[in-house]
């Protein structure tokens, strides 16, 4: 009975060890924010749809840092905000538009950055 206890003891043990390591998420490709607020992807494709990126080059606090992803967000890009370790995940509307190359999402991406700084907009 006791090598029975040990053996399930194990079993558990492994069978969770295993499963640990296939639950664990994937590193997302990185991408780039800049200083001037230009969001890059790589310019490879197929673009993904989700993507990585540091945003320790803005220099914001947490709350400006709340305030521009919530800015930069809408249909075609989300931001999701991990302050705590100065990355954001960025998502793409790659659904709505799909014949979009790197180069289209760059180009569009580098626009909402101009938008914001023509309007002098501040965070």
């Amino acid at each position: 009975m006791k090598s029975f206890v040990l053996f399930l003891f194990l079993f558990l043990f492994l069978f969770l060890s295993v499963n640990k390591v296939s639950f664990a998420q994937k590193a997302l490709p990185a991408a780039s924010i800049d200083a001037n607020w230009v969001v890059q992807i790589p310019n490879n494709n197929p673009v993904q749809k989700e993507y990585e990126a540091s945003i320790s080059a803005l220099n914001f606090s947490q709350e400006q840092a709340y305030r521009f992803f919530n800015w930069y967000s809408e249909n075609l890009v989300i931001f999701q905000l991990d302050y705590a370790s100065q990355k954001v995940k960025i998502i793409l509307g790659v659904d709505y538009r799909p014949n979009w190359t790197a180069t289209d999402w760059n180009n569009y991406l580098a626009q909402k950055a101009n938008k914001a700084k023509s309007k002098n907009v501040n965070f």
